[in-house]
């Protein structure tokens, strides 16, 4: 638990560097102020939670599951997956609906908590001793 909450900065920073190169990619747009501080308070809360209620518990069924931390890239995977569960978060939160899931802004968050999912799938896998168990 330790390393992946000391990996979630990193990994928050990755997803933000991520939002914003989508944005300019897909759209041709960049942040302006007050849309860059609303993204980064709740994309960090958003992350905070996901981590303590969807992520950690992911990995360790997916370390029993898989007998062990090996290959690092399916916790990656599985991690950039999940990622729409805190870009439902911040949707739903701010009273989207269903189909709203299909919608820009929230393409950029799945951007965002796929990349920030990708480092904290590699954080919680990599340089692990093999499992006692």
């Amino acid at each position: 638990m330790f390393r992946i909450l000391l990996a979630a900065p990193l990994a928050w920073l990755t997803g933000l560097a991520a939002y914003v190169a989508a944005l300019w990619l897909f759209w041709g747009q960049t942040m302006g102020g007050g849309d860059a501080l609303a993204v980064m308070v709740w994309s960090f809360i958003a992350l905070l939670v996901a981590v303590l209620l969807v992520y950690w518990p992911a990995f360790i069924l997916l370390r029993r599951l898989n007998n062990g931390y090996q290959p690092p890239a399916l916790f990656a995977l599985v991690a950039a997956a999940l990622g729409i569960v805190p870009a439902g978060m911040i949707h739903f939160y701010w009273g989207g609906g269903i189909a709203g899931l299909l919608s820009p802004g929230a393409k950029l968050f799945y951007c965002m908590f796929a990349a920030a999912g990708v480092v904290l799938g590699l954080a919680y896998s990599l340089r692990r001793e093999p499992s006692a168990e």
